[in-house]
């Protein structure tokens, strides 16, 4: 018995050793677990989820349409859809009635979604009129106002900030040119975190750990919170894809067509490490914990952990669950957790 004892005790104090020391254990492949939406399709419609729960999907359903020209690009929002994963059905729907136009970035918001709208302008020369709104059982409104330089900026974009909704938006101007801002949405007034003049965001996305976001501007990544932009990374090679989890921002980059490099950048001390990888990394999805989801360019889906021990892991099973899947796109939520989307209606859950 005091054997056993003995026994139970050293490995308490290793386990507490490596939680001291900042170890984990290593990436381990992830429980995979099929789901099928029993929602019905229209030939001509399309579902497209921006938002995710452990319970819940939230989507537009889109109408396709023969025209590829901006602001649509082949597809109408035609309403949003808050979908149960326990009750297998749409518990939620919302109609935004916004005819003839595509809804790029999406988010649950108070009790309905926030979304961005653009109205295309009579001249192809002329910058496009974004507004953000607000729709919920009580109706919709408008909260906020901008112009952007193209109707392919496809800004505003949405996140989540320590639980509260930030929309990233270009700010263009005809006399002062480019810049950007970041607001905290507020159905009354949003609130002004950051604002920048003369600077020209080089990407639609607004990456998030839940605390930080990430954002591309004039060939940088810049990295902030809540408070404002506290960090800037210069990219020394062309990019593949980037995102953010909780301690480190992370992109994959190229530097002879052939070489591709994992960057892990610690948010904390902004020190970088550097690791090969043999494929370059897509659709990486940010994440609040310590992992990040991605694909290569043969629609592999993997796990990854950036820092100075790189780890990727392949997330695929050699049986028939990925099989057919068009192509996959993430929704994380949680810590270790994200729904992988294969066809219209055909997800995967993915926990680590």
């Amino acid at each position: 018995m005091k054997r056993y004892q003995k026994a139970v005790v050293l490995s308490l104090l290793f386990a507490l050793t490596l939680t001291a020391y900042g170890c984990k254990p290593k990436l381990s492949e992830p429980e995979l677990d099929v789901l099928n939406l029993k929602y019905e399709l229209a030939e001509d419609e399309e579902l497209e989820p921006f938002y995710a729960s452990e319970t819940k999907i939230y989507a537009a359903v889109n109408k396709k349409t023969p025209s590829m020209s901006a602001p649509s690009f082949g597809a109408e929002t035609e309403k949003f859809i808050v979908y149960d994963l326990q009750s297998q059905k749409a518990e939620s729907q919302y109609e935004p009635k916004e005819d003839g136009k595509y809804i790029y970035h999406a988010i649950p918001f108070e009790d309905g979604i926030l979304y961005a709208i653009y109205t295309p302008p009579e001249s192809i020369d002329e910058s496009i009129q974004w507004d953000i709104k607000y729709i919920s059982d009580e109706g919709s409104k408008v909260l906020d106002s901008g112009l952007c330089s193209s109707q392919f900026s496809m800004l505003p974009g949405f996140t989540i900030l320590d639980g509260d909704v930030y929309y990233l938006y270009e700010d263009f101007d005809e006399e002062s040119g480019y810049g950007f801002g970041i607001k905290k949405a507020d159905l009354q007034n949003p609130e002004i975190i950051v604002e920048e003049k003369g600077r020209r965001l080089s990407d639609t996305e607004f990456c998030s750990n839940g605390t930080d976001y990430a954002l591309l501007s004039d060939g940088k990544i810049l990295i902030g919170n809540a408070e404002g932009i506290y960090r800037e990374y210069d990219l020394p090679n062309p990019m593949s894809d980037y995102g953010i989890c909780k301690d480190y921002l992370f992109c994959c980059t190229n530097s002879d067509g052939n070489k591709w490099t994992a960057r892990s950048i610690s948010l904390k001390t902004g020190k970088e490490y550097a690791a090969e990888t043999e494929t370059p990394l897509y659709r990486i999805a940010s994440m609040n914990g310590g992992e990040l989801t991605c694909i290569d360019d043969n629609w592999n889906m993997y796990i990854l952990r950036p820092g100075k021990e790189f780890e990727i892991i392949s997330a695929d099973e050699p049986n028939e669950i990925l099989v057919g899947r068009r192509n996959v796109r993430y929704y994380p939520y949680g810590d270790r957790a994200a729904l992988a989307q294969l066809d219209e209606t055909k997800f995967c859950r993915m926990t680590w």
